[in-house]
């Protein structure tokens, strides 16, 4: 998930946990289930904006447009492009849907072209779909999922239950309902949002950076039920879509020594040993400053024992000086560890990047330096597109690559 400044986790009070040397050793904190004293309310991520506020009920109509079109808006896949070598390669390979740039044309035509994913998350946060308890409202889902299927493209979606306040509507976070009353209620709405994309989305990112002691507060729903809102809400899930495969989505989990890594291998395990989890997805919003070692995302990526996404990657020059040639190089070799590190784990299944565009990017609110994307300002690749085809192989026609 985006994030500025802050890092924001969650899961709870433990013994001891993991800003220790715990965490480098790869043993991380006891999930123990009893919450502590309620903490101040967490704050939105800047820059989240819910969709606008209409109820509907009805169920779309999701099935592929026979014709393309900026209205049918299937797009033909072109050859030797980032998602021919991905399908050859048995990988999924994704972009984030960003709101902004969805009805722009040129947008369309070039994740359709280069993309056999579809992250999606504003549209399918719980302040999106329900607004209001019980008005659900999946407009904005809906057309995103829908331009997804028309591009045969697999739709991989955060975040059924969000952990912390960002994506989260007041009416939830504020309630004073039991642990009973906020149980059925994330059951009605996990149900309702899993029944209507049943088929359709094939994988959830169905919660994210659960509470880490001393990064974050407790979140609303630890500070109800403990860590045990975890094989809730994933059971929840499992049985709303048994065909859907599960996620847990964290930052900084990518290498050994990374501040949730620890904390992302027991919650797998603790969702492992009750089948409640196919895999782990890895934000890696990365600063090119500290560039990660190839060899140790390999085995974290190995670690975790189950198949693993790489789910939000972009790479943040904004603190590296210098002329765009030399930035751009060492951007491309980032890009290009991480593509080889997925390659050579064995368990890599996704390679999602944080969406499309430098101008676009949630970065550059920040830092117009920030460059993070494999494309720049107007769409066109950068050197970082051509380093990820040529770690997979693809070494020829790299400038006539796009058809």
């Amino acid at each position: 998930m985006q994030r500025c400044g802050g890092v924001v986790v969650a899961l709870l009070v433990l013994p001891l946990l993991c800003l220790s040397s715990a965490c480098s050793d790869g043993a991380g904190p006891e999930l123990p289930s009893t919450p502590p004293a309620p903490a101040s309310e967490l704050p939105q991520e800047p820059g989240f904006t819910p969709s606008p506020t209409t109820s509907t009920e009805q169920e779309p109509n999701l099935a592929a447009p026979q014709s393309g079109g900026e209205d049918g808006q299937a797009v033909v896949a072109e050859p030797g492009t980032l998602r021919q070598m991905a399908d050859e390669k048995g990988m999924l390979l994704g972009t984030y849907f960003t709101p902004e740039c969805f009805p722009m044309q040129k947008w369309r035509e070039v994740v359709a072209r280069e993309f056999s994913a579809a992250m999606l998350y504003r549209c399918m946060a719980w302040v999106d779909v329900e607004p209001v308890q019980g008005g659900f409202d999946f407009t904005s889902a809906d057309e995103q999922v829908q331009f997804a299927l028309a591009n045969n493209m697999t739709v991989c979606s955060h975040l059924i239950c969000p952990t912390e306040s960002q994506g989260n509507p007041g009416w939830l976070t504020d309630s004073r309902l039991s642990r009973d009353g906020l149980e059925e209620m994330l059951r009605v709405h996990i149900s309702t949002v899993l029944n209507r994309y049943r088929g359709k989305v094939g994988l959830w990112l169905v919660v994210e950076e659960a509470y880490l002691k001393g990064h974050t507060d407790p979140d609303f729903l630890y500070r109800k039920f403990g860590y045990d809102y975890l094989e809730l809400v994933y059971r929840f899930a499992r049985d709303a879509d048994p065909s859907a495969k599960l996620l847990y989505n964290d930052y900084d989990n990518h290498t050994a020594g990374g501040a949730t890594t620890g904390l992302s291998r027991q919650v797998v395990q603790r969702l492992k040993d009750e089948g409640l989890i196919d895999g782990v997805g890895l934000e890696m919003h990365l600063d090119a400053r500290e560039p990660p070692g190839k060899q140790d995302m390999v085995a974290t990526m190995q670690s975790y024992g189950l198949p693993v996404y790489v789910t939000e990657l972009d790479i943040d020059m904004s603190g590296v000086p210098g002329a765009r040639e030399a930035r751009y190089a060492l951007q491309s070799e980032m890009y290009r560890d991480v593509f080889e590190a997925c390659l050579e784990s064995g368990v890599c299944r996704g390679f999602m990047v944080w969406g499309i565009g430098d101008r676009y990017s949630w970065l550059e609110r920040a830092s117009s330096e920030a460059d993070p994307t494999l494309f720049d300002d107007e769409l066109n690749p950068k050197p970082a597109y051509f380093a990820i085809l040529e770690a997979a192989g693809w070494t020829s026609g790299s400038g006539d690559c796009l058809g």
